[in-house]
């Protein structure tokens, strides 16, 4: 029992050092707010630190040692602000000859320490703590990536430092084009644009994500695959593809555009290159029809005929499809007095060459000026138009034709003037005493005479 006895205390001692090794080592934690930010030359970069540790118990401790590196051919400091509990009088700017962050670029430093005897650094319930602000600005010609780095100078007792890094990188010119402005329907034949970055996207940077607005004629999802409207530059490349796919359908159409707009945005700055158009052909573009509209009237007197019926008609090569063509109205008739409202399109159905259009006509009992109907066949890019494109229907008023007695329009027939009885008795009179002094003279001659 008693030779046992070494071998369990040795068993014991070996648990104790692996629980001891595996045990996690309290940190005292600085992190920037804003690990990655993007910025022009010569512009302020605000730079904020957090403080926490990983463990509560070592809420308080004796305090930090923080030394903060930066590239000084890349940046200048303008301001600082530190926490003023316990705060040291903060170093001056330093060479950093000893790399004392790991990174060769970041050649100049300075120290901040926070020191407690006590042990009561940085106070209860301070937690996290706003430990650091300060100010950069980037110099002129400021191109790809710069780095802020913190390291520590001191910590306190038993424990270690984390932190991370703030990346600044410049922003990048970013343009659009199409490398294949061409895509048909037939074969599924797509179309491409290519954005690209004046200068590779530094691996430091992580992937750039850029905003595009499209437009055009041709409609998402109904005529080519729906973009999302974002594409991702990964880091360290200079450019990204966006490949437009064309969708087959079943209308025959002339030729569509897409058009891609980059939209701005605070990580990047757009080149005077940033929009970029392609072409959507038809599977069947070579062969649209061409469309006309006649009538075997062009006349008609009210009451004798109750409609009209026109044609519309397209020459095609293939029918296999219908095609809707758009009308339009228009003249002195008017709609729903005259004739009945017509459709604002016609469709002549699949396997037809034509399809056959009713005008209803009104008869009223008004005396009116005969009126005019135009109907036009309006212009799409799914056909061409004919010059048979447009029929005017003269429409007869059948009222003043069966009343010839009455003028067509009374307001405009110049009125007889009539006499009243009162003026008609007047007229007699004075007639009458003219005709009693040529009478009376006459006698007077005669008397003279003889």
């Amino acid at each position: 029992m008693n030779k046992l006895k070494p071998l369990w205390w040795l068993f014991a001692s070996v648990v104790w050092l692996v629980l001891m090794a595996t045990q996690t080592q309290a940190a005292q934690v600085v992190q920037p707010t804003l690990t990655l930010v993007f910025a022009d030359p010569q512009v302020i970069v605000p730079v904020n630190l957090r403080y926490t540790v990983t463990t509560p118990d070592t809420e308080n401790s004796t305090g930090l040692g923080l030394r903060v590196h930066y590239n000084s051919n890349t940046l200048e400091r303008v301001s600082q602000t530190a926490y003023s509990h316990q705060l040291q009088p903060i170093g001056a700017i330093s060479p950093d000859t000893q790399n004392l962050d790991g990174d060769l670029a970041t050649d100049h430093y300075w120290v901040l320490a926070w020191v407690d005897r006590d042990a009561n650094w940085p106070g209860v319930g301070q937690l996290p703590l706003n430990l650091f602000s300060s100010q950069f600005r980037t110099k002129a010609g400021f191109t790809g990536a710069t780095a802020i780095r913190f390291s520590a100078s001191a910590t306190a007792q038993a424990t270690q430092f984390q932190t991370s890094p703030l990346i600044i990188c410049a922003k990048p010119l970013v343009s659009i084009t199409a490398t294949d402005a061409l895509a048909n329907e037939k074969a599924a034949n797509t179309a491409s644009f290519q954005v690209s970055l004046a200068t590779p996207l530094p691996t430091a940077c992580g992937a750039l994500n850029i905003n595009y607005q499209v437009s055009g004629t041709a409609i998402a999802g109904s005529d080519y695959v729906a973009l999302s409207g974002t594409v991702i530059i990964p880091a360290g490349s200079q450019q990204a593809d966006i490949v437009l796919t064309p969708l087959v359908d079943t209308q025959i159409e002339a030729d569509e555009t897409v058009s891609l707009s980059l939209q701005t945005n605070d990580h990047y700055q757009l080149a005077s290159q940033s929009q970029a158009n392609v072409t959507l052909q038809d599977a069947s573009v070579d062969a649209l029809p061409t469309v006309l509209l006649t009538s075997a009237k062009l006349q008609v007197l009210e009451g004798s005929d109750p409609s009209v019926k026109l044609t519309v008609a397209r020459q095609a090569k293939d029918l296999s499809l219908g095609l809707t063509v758009a009308l339009q109205t228009a003249g002195s008739a008017s709609v729903g007095q005259d004739y009945q409202a017509l459709p604002s399109s016609l469709i002549i159905p699949a396997g037809q060459a034509h399809s056959s259009l009713v005008v209803n006509l009104f008869n009223d009992s008004l005396q009116e000026q005969d009126e005019t109907l135009k109907i036009n066949l309006s212009a799409q890019t799914a056909y061409h138009l004919s010059e048979l494109n447009t029929v005017e229907l003269l429409l007869l008023d059948d009222e003043s034709r069966l009343n010839t007695s009455l003028p067509l329009n009374q307001a405009q027939t110049p009125s007889i003037p009539t006499l009243s009885e009162s003026m008609l008795l007047l007229l007699i009179v004075g007639f009458a005493l003219l005709a009693c002094a040529h009478l009376r003279l006459g006698q007077g001659q005669l008397g003279a005479k003889s």
